[in-house]
């Protein structure tokens, strides 16, 4: 094997993000799994494949079938974070997760762990008592590009100048936010290296200066500036992605709902985390209440 892979960067979400690649786009033959099978949203897909789509999206490098082995190995490393998997030849879990003994959380390539938004959801249950995941807003829907605001569509013809895209956004598509503290009207957004490229700080540099946010505009400008990620799959996915967290920013805004985000390297230990919480109830405005 010519390649070093460590398949620890690879976290759910990466995950979830190549099942939704692979079945827009269809798995090639010669990807096709023969053992093991994730169950995703009704459809069963290789799990081989479907872990070297995870390994790209969260490093940026491309793997060849023959760069890694598939089978249990593919399956230990979905079922671990948390996917159903099944196929002939599979070997169930040893034990019940619920019973495994706590382990050294792995790191991807930013430096936060694949933890890290599971010990901050527990720190703010503890905290506000209320705390939704995934949640959507009928407000909060990817626009029709002919009935853009003029401040919205100041931000998306920016991101079309940028490289030439111009087909990054899909109108109607529900945007969904991490966390949602109900009881104060407030949305956590926990911001992996991905969300700061360089599309993301020109979108943030054109934000109305009236615009309230939970975060420091320019520190996240200077931040996408110095990391200058890229994700190239598809190839427009940076501008989509700016794009989307802009509609976040401003409709929420918009609609009087709070969006506080952190950069995910904050959450690298448990005293990271307890930090990070005092950080939101400073936004909350709560104090060390």
């Amino acid at each position: 094997m010519s390649k070093r892979i460590d398949f620890g960067c690879v976290r759910r979400d990466h995950v979830v993000l190549a099942c939704r690649k692979i079945l827009s786009s269809g798995s090639p033959i010669r990807c096709c799994g023969r053992s093991a099978f994730i169950r995703f949203e009704e459809n069963l897909l290789p799990a081989k494949y479907v872990v070297g789509q995870a390994y790209e999206i969260a490093t940026g490098i491309s793997l060849d079938p023959g760069d890694f082995t598939g089978g249990e190995s593919s399956a230990k490393i979905l079922r671990g974070l948390g996917f159903k998997i099944e196929g002939p030849g599979i070997l169930p879990p040893t034990r019940n997760p619920a019973e495994r003994p706590p382990s050294k959380p792995s790191q991807h390539p930013s430096g936060s762990t694949d933890t890290g938004k599971t010990c901050l959801l527990a720190e703010m249950k503890s905290h506000f008592e209320v705390v939704k995941t995934e949640v959507t807003f009928p407000w909060l829907v990817v626009p029709e590009v002919d009935q853009l605001e003029p401040e919205i569509k100041r931000i998306r013809d920016a991101l079309c100048e940028h490289r030439g895209f111009s087909a990054f956004d899909t109108p109607g598509y529900q945007l969904r936010c991490d966390f949602f503290l109900p009881r104060r009207n407030a949305i956590v957004e926990v911001d992996e290296r991905q969300h700061f490229t360089k599309p993301r700080a020109l979108a943030l540099r054109n934000y109305p200066a009236s615009t309230s946010l939970g975060f420091d505009r320019g520190r996240w400008i200077e931040d996408c500036e110095c990391i200058a990620a890229t994700d190239p799959s598809p190839p427009h996915r940076d501008e989509q992605r700016a794009y989307y967290d802009s509609l976040r920013d401003l409709l929420t805004a918009k609609n009087g709902v709070l969006l506080i985000r952190i950069p995910d390297t904050k959450l690298l230990t448990h005293a990271s985390v307890s930090h990070t919480l005092r950080e939101i109830t400073n936004a909350l405005g709560l104090g060390g209440s």
